[in-house]
Formats: structure tokens, sequence, C-alpha cells
């Protein structure tokens, strides 16, 4: 992942590392565990069960989450080893949250996201 200062070609302060993690763990577990995971799973248990339905929905919020770090002027060229390093990383999201809930999702997202932009130069 190119951190945005290093795609903007600037570097961040402490302060701008901790806002943009904070923003993108709180709402990429908002659109991809709480709405999307917790939406696909209810709207699919009464076709497919409670147990399937929340599997196909970890699949496929953990794939549209790791597609959406590959899109728009700031998406990472794909390659497939990072495509699918963060659908793994989007299952363990899926996997925390549904373990411990969405705060806990959102803080780890967040933590993971103030390391990779604390030592991405480094």
């Amino acid at each position: 992942m190119t951190p945005p200062a290093l795609a903007l070609g600037k570097s961040m302060n402490p302060l701008d590392v901790i806002v943009i993690s904070a923003g993108a763990g709180l709402h990429e577990e908002f659109i991809f565990r709480l709405m999307l995971m917790g939406g696909l799973s209810w709207l699919l248990s009464s076709l497919a069960g409670p147990k399937r339905a929340w599997v196909f929905a970890l699949v496929i919020s953990s794939l549209a989450f790791s597609l959406a770090h590959h899109i728009g002027p700031a998406g990472e060229p794909f390659t497939f080893a990072a495509f699918v390093f963060r659908t793994l990383a989007g299952v363990i999201f899926a996997l925390v949250y549904q373990v411990r809930g969405f705060a806990v999702a959102a803080w780890t997202h967040a933590l993971y996201d103030v390391y990779v932009l604390s030592f991405a130069g480094a």
C-alpha cells in the first residue's frame, strides 16, 4: 500500500497519521463489516441459513474490501499478492468484528494503519 503522503509526495506528521488511520479504520469497517457483511448476512440468512449466510457475507465483504483499495485515482496498482493480502486482512477484520464487535474491529484496523503509515517509509 502506498501511504497517502507518499502518494502525494510529502511527509506526514504524527497527528496526520493518527487522523488518517482513525478515519480509515472507522469508515472502512463501517462500510465493509457493519453495512456489507452485516447487511448481507441478515438478508441471506432466511435463504441459506445463518451460518452459510455469514460465511458468504464474510467472503464477499473481504473481496470487496480488497478490491476497494485498488480502484480510483488514489488506488494501489493491482497485483495478485496485494489483492490476496488485503482479502486475508478483510477476513481477519471480519472475524474480529464477529467475535469482538464493531468498535474493536475499527480500532484494530486503525492501529494497523498507524503502524503501516508510520513505518512505510522507514
